[in-house]
Formats: structure tokens, C-alpha cells, sequence
């Protein structure tokens, strides 16, 4: 690991390794390097800035960005400087960064998007089937019709209130308002967990549903086995009732 001064010249002039790769440090700023790697198949080289600092005793690489991002050593060994000032104020360059990508997916990332996620990654995993189609059915019906479109950073109560549970407890369904909050706090706390968004948006809406809990226990939704049990009962019931009437009416006088 050599230590030079990383000027213009003395960047563009070094090559890179026959195989592997080889770290150039800055004699100017401690930390602050170049690693050079040996070309792929395709022939291409690749360089590298780096800058490597110490959070809590332990060593941490940042990459700054390849020689094509930052093809001025002034602009990369700035950037160094600023992660190594970053450090001495307590704050964690990486991480931070991190935060600000998360943040500008978020402002990009509509809510639902999130929901599919959500769904796919966290719900149908971890559900028995029939709770799964319910929450699915229900943020697919309910709620991004309502609020799909809107960017998840942008996402607060009212807008979960006025577009969502509002339009629900209007229709008299003040139990399904209940469960479709629920189910929109749970997929908003993933994306919380996922540091999507910093807070739960669906977190301090009041309950909908006016009843005592005890009550409105009593209440659950069908599933569509069910729905179709009760369909076929009611269907096997009118042959029943078709064929006495047929009977009976065979029995009757001329």
C-alpha cells in the first residue's frame, strides 16, 4: 500500500495491476486513497476513491466513487475531507448517506408500491392464507384505489383518515374502517422498520369503530370458501324446494 501525493498527473499516470489490485493512500490526507484494480474480461480498469476512518474503534472504508464520478482529485479528496469532518462531529458518513437514499427512494416510492412489497416480502411469508387474503383484499380494494398514488413520504393521517376510513364509516361499515386501519398500520410500520419512512403516518388516527372491543369481536369476514359453502347450500336448498314442488304437483288431482 503505497503512500504518494495523489495529484492530477500522478493519478492519470498510474496502472493498474496485471491481477488483483493496488491501494495508493494520500500523503496529503491521511485516509484519504485510490484503489486501482486490475482490468476485467472486457479489458477495463477500475479506479476507485476511498477514504477510511475510525467510528467507535472500528475501521470503516467509505467509497467515495469511481475516477469516472469524481475524475478531479481536488473534487474527491473534498469529499474525503468532508466524510473525515462528518466523523469528528459524531456523525456516521455512511449511515448518513444511507438515510438520504432511503429518503429520495421514499419521495419516488409510491404507497402502492409499498403495499406490493409489503405483501410479497413481509405478509404472504408470515400469514395463514386466509388472514393474507383478507389484509390483501382489503388494501387492494380499500386502499390504493384510494391513496396509491400517493408518495409514501407524503402519506400523513389525514389523508389515511379523509381518503380511506371516512369514505368506509360513510357507507355504515364503521367495523371494516376498524380492520382496514389496522392492516394499513401494519404495512406502514414495515416500511418503517424498513427505513423507509421515519414515523407510522397511520399511528394516532382514532378508532372508527365506536363499539366496545367485547363487541366487535363477534365480527369476522367471511372468507371465500365459506362464501361459497353458503352459496352452494342455498343452491342445493332451491333444487330441494324445486323438486317437492314437482313432486307435489305430480300428486295432484287432474
Amino acid at each position: 500500500m503505497p503512500t504518494i501525493k495523489l495529484t492530477q498527473l500522478s493519478v492519470d499516470r498510474l496502472k493498474p495491476p496485471a491481477a488483483g489490485r493496488i491501494e495508493y493512500w494520500d500523503s496529503q490526507l491521511p485516509g484519504f486513497g485510490l484503489r486501482v484494480s486490475a482490468p476485467n474480461r472486457k479489458g477495463e480498469a477500475r479506479k476507485s476513491w476511498q477514504v477510511i476512518y475510525r467510528i467507535g474503534g472500528k475501521q470503516i472504508r467509505e467509497t467515495l466513487g469511481t475516477s469516472a464520478q469524481f475524475p478531479n482529485v481536488a473534487d474527491a479528496r473534498r469529499r474525503a475531507r468532508q466524510s473525515l469532518q462528518q466523523v469528528s462531529s459524531g456523525i456516521h458518513p455512511v449511515e448518513a448517506k444511507r438515510r438520504q437514499q432511503r429518503a429520495a427512494a421514499a419521495r419516488s416510492t409510491t404507497v402502492a408500491a409499498t403495499i406490493a412489497r409489503y405483501l410479497a416480502e413481509h405478509a404472504r411469508p408470515r400469514m395463514k392464507p386466509d388472514t393474507y387474503k383478507e389484509v390483501a383484499r382489503a388494501l387492494r380494494v380499500d386502499v390504493i384505489p384510494a391513496i396509491g398514488e400517493v408518495a409514501l413520504d407524503a402519506l400523513g393521517r389525514g389523508e389515511i383518515r379523509a381518503k380511506v376510513i371516512g369514505p368506509i364509516v360513510e357507507r355504515g361499515c364503521a367495523s371494516q374502517a376498524w380492520h382496514v386501519l389496522a392492516y394499513i398500520r401494519m404495512a406502514m410500520q414495515w416500511a418503517v422498520d424498513e427505513e423507509m419512512i421515519p414515523v407510522n403516518p397511520a399511528v394516532g388516527i382514532p378508532d372508527p369503530d365506536k363499539r366496545k372491543p367485547e363487541d366487535r369481536e363477534r365480527d369476522r369476514f367471511l372468507t371465500d370458501d365459506e362464501i361459497k359453502g353458503i352459496l352452494g347450500g342455498l343452491r342445493q336448498r332451491r333444487r330441494l324446494c324445486l323438486a317437492v314442488q314437482a313432486v307435489a304437483a305430480a300428486r295432484l288431482p287432474p
